[in-house]
């Protein structure tokens, strides 16, 4: 019935498990679907790393859907994934992409290092990171501050 009008997730991109659940939320709300069964479909639009985290809650195939999308949630935004974005985030550089480009990068995983963090901080975060390459530092900070005000 839904089909492909979802993207699966995967916990790894780029998309928030919030940005996702959104779309998820909507879709069902749209066809009319309720809860009971929209908690039996979500596994379908699970992938990966995200599906095995589903499959490790106690009780996933019987959970009330108010219960099952907070648990998921917790296992989501492991803390050690967290870590490892926020180090790659210490560790990127521009190379040669533009700067529009290096500031979307870096604005995508903040977004996603940084998530339930509010939109405010991931946006700061973003350009704390990206101000600190030296080719931002050298004169085109100033376009970098416009591309991160929208991308936002």
């Amino acid at each position: 019935m839904l089909g492909d009008r979802i993207e699966k997730f995967s916990g790894t991109g780029e998309r928030t498990f919030k940005e996702f659940l959104d779309d998820y939320t909507n879709l069902i709300a749209r066809f009319g679907i309720p809860y009971s069964v929209a908690r039996t479909l979500l596994p379908l639009y699970l992938v990966g790393g995200a599906k095995l985290k589903y499959q490790t809650i106690a009780n996933h195939d019987t959970l009330p859907w108010n219960e099952l999308v907070p648990e998921l949630a917790k296992k989501l935004k492991s803390e050690a994934l967290l870590s490892n974005l926020r180090d790659e985030l210490h560790n990127m550089t521009q190379g040669k992409d533009s700067v529009r480009e290096f500031a979307k990068k870096v604005y995508n995983k903040t977004k996603v290092a940084f998530q339930g963090q509010g939109e405010g901080i991931v946006s700061r975060m973003a350009t704390d990171f990206s101000s600190k390459d030296s080719t931002l530092r050298s004169g085109k900070q100033s376009e970098g501050f416009r591309i991160q005000i929208s991308l936002t």
